[in-house]
């Protein structure tokens, strides 16, 4: 997301809804394993509880979801671990 703030105040940043910019191919992507995940993997469903209370709309979980897993993806890559 893009940060939206004026001033250099750090305590005024404001992350705004997800940006347009980027790739939209990979936003697609990134979008259908989050709906994925969420209908299919139990161990992220706490994640997703947590989502929904916070009242969240489902795309935005879907969104959250994706972005999840490209972090949980990097660390099994970087320190060479699988997921447990």
């Amino acid at each position: 997301p893009l940060i939206k703030q004026s001033g250099g105040d750090e305590g005024s940043r404001y992350y705004g809804r997800i940006s347009r910019q980027g790739n939209p191919h990979l936003r697609h992507v990134v979008y259908h394993i989050g709906f994925s995940l969420s209908t299919h993997n139990k161990d992220l469903q706490p994640f997703k509880q947590r989502l929904k209370e916070k009242g969240k709309h489902s795309r935005k979980v879907f969104i959250a979801m994706g972005n999840k897993f490209i972090k949980i993806a990097f660390a099994m890559l970087r320190d060479q671990q699988p997921f447990l």
